[in-house]
């Protein structure tokens, strides 16, 4: 199934950086999640992507992102019929 797309937007909702919680000896984990979503007129998917990073208890950086992506009628057709 190939779906026509184009990225119609890129958004940033949240960034935050805390060098100074940084230890150069520690690894650094992250954490992500995803949503998805489709506009009323059923004409777009938006994915929201959230990353956490840190050190133990410490948050070093948070980033929150949103992509829009602009979906041909043909596929949200194809998207309706596979699910």
């Amino acid at each position: 199934m190939t779906i026509p797309y184009k990225i119609a937007r890129l958004e940033t909702r949240q960034f935050a950086i805390f060098p100074e919680k940084f230890n150069n000896q520690e690894d650094v984990g992250v954490n992500s999640a995803y949503e998805f979503s489709i506009s009323t007129d059923q004409t777009a998917i938006r994915c929201r992507s959230t990353f956490h990073y840190f050190q133990g208890e410490n948050v070093l950086m948070i980033l929150e992102l949103n992509a829009f992506f602009a979906i041909a009628p043909e596929g949200m057709v194809e998207i309706q019929n596979k699910g």
